[in-house]
């Protein structure tokens, strides 16, 4: 809320328009009362010809240069740069199909291109085998990029020239022994070891997955780890085993697969809980929680908009009341509800083995109609690019929890109540 004005932002994806599009719509106060709005506005002309060309030269993984929301080393995939001859728009992060044969991929938007954000962007273009041992991996990638009834090709460079398989010998290592405490891992990692007689062997990792495009956000990685002085390499691959079958593939003309792993994923399952010892306080309500774990390293709160931080876990020994042999944990701990937490809700615990819905009791269930007000907002220039984003905000009732700021340019800043610097009763100041 500034100057007394609450602004909200809204967002709509319409088709393609060939004139002014007339958006007439409304939002629902606290009241229930609908706030009705109309709007009017014109898209930046379309090309009628879509072109797309290299930019960044052909496939690497991106352990070499990071991908966009896919960084090393939590996922494995081939990555590059095109140049696509559209106005940059920094709302599109989807507009764009892309399909190649033994391939699965999809271009995500990077910044504005060479010419100028009028007439040119720059997009990531992530790329990984389907993972089948049909096709030929030494073949040029042929990529079809679609978008709005419009189609552009472009060729790139084979990820691999090897007619012939390199691959010396392999080991599947058992990740499932016990770890101390907690006796065995829920999923364990999928491991294995490839010896190579040269660092340009290539190999992927698949896995039985539902869709193709999951292979895109897989949590893998395949890497050298040693190299010898007659140039054969040892390659470490990882994988989650979160379907039944883990394969590793080494690219050639045709494609040798290695023997199949193959191991049913964990399913967690709910474990019952007990409330016990109800309080009730001015603004909210203590209750204690009794539940049974299997064995216990963190558990999580899947709590609806519960903050993402320091916050939303607790781990071992926190509210150990029991341990019997092979690991099965007597839990009791106790929460507190803010008052302003409507009737009917619960929380769940994700604790790795089991989730616990722990059912809260009856809430006062208040109201809280007055929102945040924003008491102050500076950018502090620090020196070069770089500046300190500083406000004060204050609530009498139930209290801030994040907010979120947009600027021209589509960068997001939350601030949310971890971030607090100094508290007060009913004010506080936050950094970013």
């Amino acid at each position: 809320m500034f100057n007394g004005h609450q602004h909200v932002k809204f967002g709509n994806q319409v088709a393609v328009q060939t004139a002014p599009f007339f958006w007439d719509a409304g939002v629902i106060d606290s009241n229930n009362q609908i706030l009705p709005w109309n709007t009017t506005f014109s898209c930046a002309p379309m090309p009628a010809t879509l072109s797309v060309s290299m930019y960044s030269g052909p496939f690497v993984r991106n352990s070499l240069f990071p991908s966009q929301y896919l960084q090393p080393p939590r996922t494995d995939i081939f990555q590059t740069t095109v140049s696509i001859t559209d106005p940059f728009n920094g709302m599109m992060f989807d507009g764009y199909a892309c399909k190649a044969t033994i391939y699965v991929c999809q271009l995500v938007l990077l910044r504005q291109g060479p010419n100028g954000p009028a007439v040119s962007s720059l997009y990531q273009v992530l790329l990984y085998p389907i993972g089948t041992d049909e096709g030929d991996y030494t073949q040029p990638i042929n990529l079809t990029i679609t978008n709005s009834g419009r189609t552009a090709y472009v060729i790139f460079p084979p990820l691999t020239v090897n007619t012939v398989r390199k691959s010396q010998s392999s080991t599947v290592y058992d990740m499932s022994l016990e770890t101390g405490l907690v006796p065995n891992r829920p999923n364990s990692m999928f491991g294995a070891s490839v010896s190579s007689t040269s660092l340009d062997a290539l190999y992927f990792i698949y896995s039985n997955v539902s869709s193709p495009n999951q292979l895109l956000s897989y949590f893998r990685v395949f890497k050298p780890v040693r190299t010898y002085p007659n140039g054969y390499v040892d390659n470490l691959a990882l994988a989650t085993i979160q379907m039944q079958q883990t394969q590793i593939f080494e690219a050639t003309t045709s494609p040798g697969p290695f023997g199949p792993y193959i191991r049913t994923p964990y399913q967690a399952y709910n474990s019952p809980v007990t409330t016990t010892q109800v309080t009730y306080w001015t603004d909210g309500s203590q209750f204690g929680s009794t539940f049974l774990l299997p064995n216990y390293r963190t558990c999580t709160y899947g709590y609806q908009m519960a903050l993402v931080g320091p916050d939303d876990r607790f781990s071992y020994p926190f509210g150990v009341k029991n341990i019997v042999n092979g690991g099965n944990t007597t839990m009791s701990v106790t929460f507190y509800i803010n008052g302003y937490v409507p009737n009917n809700l619960g929380s769940l615990l994700y604790c790795t083995y089991v989730n616990v819905a722990v059912l809260l009791p009856a809430l006062h269930n208040q109201t809280d109609e007055t929102p945040p007000i924003v008491e102050s907002f500076q950018i502090v220039p620090l020196g070069g690019t770089r500046f300190l984003l500083r406000t004060t905000v204050s609530d009498a009732e139930s209290g801030f929890q994040r907010m979120m700021l947009y600027f021209s340019t589509g960068d997001l800043f939350i601030w949310t109540c971890i971030k607090a610097i100094q508290t007060k009763a009913i004010m506080r100041s936050y950094l970013n």
